[in-house]
């Protein structure tokens, strides 16, 4: 399949141009924008692989196009084309995640290696953005499971190891992951130390006791079809107020 691109250029003689170029290296041109609101349009409507954008434009400049674009991942990567061999300019396209920018007059056979580097730089740098989520995935998970194992040891009284060593056969007897059977106990955990926080309250400020005040929260449960913890929250949250 055709690498897509848009050609954002207000210089139609040289817009002309680079589409010939492109069209003869058997590239799909997918529109063609004469202004910065017209090629962030023309992104928005294509989502082409490739923006090549001027850095002078009117009404947005290619800057903020690229910026927008980028933001949006209406594009996977952009090239800038600019008469100004600036570091400024370099470094700012750079920090937005352009990958690559041409210098006017532009050269001939020097756009289809920029966008091509551009492209590679996109892939690596998208691969490498999956890796840093997926390690920081990993490692939430790692410390989930790490907080399931230590409630599930101290309600058994038993070691981490063998709280670790239940939940792995409990999943294996479930056909659950083990992430999702770590989240269910400290959903429970923290479900039932509300329970418990309301109980304690309601035994201090009522002078109740610890049967008569779970009474109360299991009545309000039923009475207004909730949850027993979700009765817990509203009673913790009443006394509070009243306060």
């Amino acid at each position: 399949m055709a690498i897509t691109v848009i050609v954002a250029d207000d210089e139609s003689i040289i817009r002309m141009d680079i589409v010939e170029e492109l069209k003869e290296a058997g590239f799909a041109v997918v529109a063609e924008a004469i202004d910065g609101f017209d090629a962030v349009e023309c992104c928005r409507e294509h989502h082409p692989d490739v923006a090549l954008i001027d850095i002078n434009m009117p009404v947005i400049d290619g800057i903020s196009v690229a910026r927008m674009i980028l933001s949006e991942k209406l594009v996977q990567a952009v090239v800038l084309i600019t008469a100004y061999n600036d570091e400024k300019y370099i470094q700012e396209a750079g920090n937005i995640g352009v990958g690559g920018y041409i210098v006017k007059p532009i050269r001939e056979n020097s756009i289809i290696p920029a966008i091509h580097i551009a492209l590679a730089q996109s892939r690596h740098l998208r691969h490498a953005n999956d890796t840093a989520k997926q390690a920081q995935q990993q490692s939430q998970e790692r410390r989930t499971i790490d907080r399931a194992k230590s409630v599930l040891a101290k309600k058994l009284g038993c070691s981490e190891a063998e709280a670790l060593s239940r939940m792995q056969q409990d999943c294996m007897r479930r056909g659950c992951r083990l992430i999702a059977y770590a989240a269910t106990i400290l959903e429970a955990d923290t479900e039932s130390n509300v329970v418990q926080r309301a109980k304690r309250l309601l035994m201090d400020t009522a002078h109740l006791s610890e049967s008569a005040a779970f009474n109360r929260i299991r009545a309000m449960s039923r009475n207004s079809g909730i949850s027993l913890p979700e009765a817990a929250r509203r009673m913790l949250q009443d006394m509070q107020d009243n306060r």
